[in-house]
């Protein structure tokens, strides 16, 4: 990000959960050296050409709404991330859906 190689994007907003981040349901879960992340993210505009996603999970489910959450660093190539279009009325496709895991 710091030398402004490869496209980012944010993977903030997950479906049903308007604004809140703070209502993250995407789950992270250590595994080795990295994380399994499960859920979904929404409403991410150029996740079609990104080559890493920025992703806000729930890395402690016990912990309070406003703590337990980590931001990870994604690439959208990484096997099991499903990136796909949301096609507006008009037939455009400006955002996308993606499902990590």
């Amino acid at each position: 990000m710091l030398t402004g190689q490869g496209i980012w994007v944010q993977l903030l907003s997950e479906p049903g959960g308007g604004s809140d981040m703070a209502g993250a349901r995407t789950q992270a879960v250590r595994q080795g050296p990295g994380y399994v992340v499960n859920g979904s993210k929404i409403w991410t505009t150029g996740a079609h050409v990104a080559d890493y996603g920025l992703l806000l999970a729930r890395t402690d489910p016990e912990a309070t709404k406003h703590h337990g959450l980590s931001m990870i660093v994604t690439p959208l190539a990484t096997p099991g991330i499903t990136i796909s279009p949301i096609r507006l009325a008009t037939g455009a496709s400006p955002m996308a859906r993606i499902r990590p895991g």
